[in-house]
């Protein structure tokens, strides 16, 4: 077996000649098709390598005893967060050809680090890498191939522009773009409920607490206005919102040099929304139970 690389390694210093591939050694990686396009490409005799990274899985043999007869391939194991952070920064490309993800995460890390990438165009894949990826057919090994061969050649400038396409495609996966989008929706639902829609970006309709939600004080009196099916997901919904706007402040504020107080309070304004969300979906709990003839 290959010893794996260390951060000291000449693996990580020559950043213009590696190819980086990150993912469980598994057959629907489609990792043997990597390895021979990267042979039938004949980079490896212009100096560049394929860095494979990642553990063990279904059909990992067969991948070692592929990668032992092709020039120019490594299988680094499992790297600790510093060296794969390393590796992402100083590729040359990061290339994805799985034939099938639920979604595709380390894709997305190296977006996020601005590193070029070559991706398959099946399943979730796809709809990660959007625009910001230079799409091969992952069946085809010859497409592999001429995509590997094609980014070789890529001059500063372009390959300035994948980085740059890598990073603002990233963006649409970040804390902030979730807190945002998982606002709207509770906003879109309250504003159903209530006939009324609280707009954000008017700081007149803003409540003077950051953690106030006027669909919590205005919420209906009686729970039997919201239809069952989803009245405790709402709540639920409403509740992870407020845990996630309470950690984004105490985030903001232990950057601050403070006495603890600001921090208290906002943990106790927390505490109080969080008491009473949870009594109603208790009292929803009850009143499904009393409906069902379950005795508590």
């Amino acid at each position: 077996m290959k010893a794996h690389l260390t951060a000291d390694s000449d693996d990580f210093t020559n950043y213009e000649k590696k190819f980086l591939f990150v993912g469980s050694l598994e057959e629907r990686k489609n990792i043997k098709a990597l390895i021979m396009a990267f042979h039938l490409s004949g980079l490896q005799k212009s100096g560049f390598s394929l860095i494979i990274v990642g553990g063990d899985g279904y059909g990992n043999e067969e991948i070692r005893q592929l990668v032992a007869k092709v020039k120019g391939v490594k299988l680094a194991g499992f790297l600790d967060d510093r060296d794969l952070e390393i590796l992402y920064r100083t590729s040359w490309a990061f290339v994805y050809p799985s034939m099938w993800e639920g979604f595709g995460l380390p894709l997305l890390e190296a977006m996020a680090r601005g590193l070029p990438c070559i991706a398959s165009s099946h399943s979730a894949v796809r709809e990660v890498g959007a625009d910001a990826a230079l799409f091969i057919q992952a069946s085809d090994v010859d497409s592999i191939s001429k995509a590997l061969i094609q980014s070789s050649k890529w001059e500063p400038k372009e390959r300035e522009s994948y980085m740059l396409l890598s990073l603002e495609r990233s963006k649409d996966f970040s804390f902030e773009k979730f807190i945002s989008i998982i606002e709207d929706a509770v906003i879109e639902i309250c504003a159903r409920k209530s006939g009324e829609f609280f707009d954000f970006e008017n700081e007149n309709q803003l409540p003077p607490s950051f953690l106030t939600f006027p669909w919590i004080e205005q919420f209906p009196k009686s729970l039997g206005d919201i239809p069952e099916s989803h009245s405790e997901a709402y709540l639920i919904l409403i509740l992870q919102l407020a845990r996630i706007r309470m950690e984004r402040r105490l985030t903001e504020l232990s950057k601050k040099d403070l006495d603890g107080k600001e921090r208290s309070a906002v943990e106790k304004e927390f505490s109080s929304i969080e008491f009473a969300i949870e009594a109603r979906i208790r009292e929803l709990k009850r009143l499904k139970n009393y409906k069902e003839g379950v005795i508590d």
